[in-house]
């Protein structure tokens, strides 16, 4: 009879997906498998930065906005806003990187500004930066914004 080679045994409870990466004994309340997977080392450094100038607020404020060359009008509602800009969640989205005239209706007061369009993301809508305001509008905006509490 011929030697046999020793075959390497299989990994007992492996996952499905993963056969090399053996699963814990310990289980959960549903009594399910917990499964301990090897996690990367995180560098802060590769974290996102936030960009923003000043604090978001989720709050829903009618907005009108003009985009540029187009003599469509879009009534909305941001779902959020700072001094910087805001977010509007559009079905038909917004190029990246055109201007809009927009207007938010804050109580009795009307706030008109110039914006690009920064973002574009499905199910999240459109960022708009705010670039210029009118009149005193970014006063207005300011004072409306510090009576609320950032979430």
């Amino acid at each position: 009879m011929g030697r046999q080679e020793k075959r390497p045994s299989p990994v007992r409870n492996a996952t499905p997906n993963h056969p090399a990466i053996p699963r814990s004994s310990s289980r959960n309340s549903a009594n399910l498998p917990i499964y301990h997977l090897p996690m990367p080392d995180f560098d802060p450094a590769l974290a996102p930065v936030d960009r923003r100038l000043h604090p978001r607020y989720f709050v829903q404020v009618p907005i009108r906005l003009n985009p540029e060359g187009s003599d469509v009008t879009i009534f909305h509602e941001t779902a959020n806003l700072s001094l910087d800009g805001c977010n509007v969640l559009l079905v038909l989205q917004l190029p990246v990187g055109i201007l809009v005239q927009a207007e938010l209706f804050l109580g009795a007061h009307r706030v008109q500004v110039a914006g690009r369009v920064l973002t574009r993301h499905p199910y999240f809508g459109n960022g708009i930066m705010f670039l210029k305001f009118e009149d005193d509008g970014e006063r207005v905006l300011r004072a409306y914004l510090e009576a609320l509490d950032p979430r």
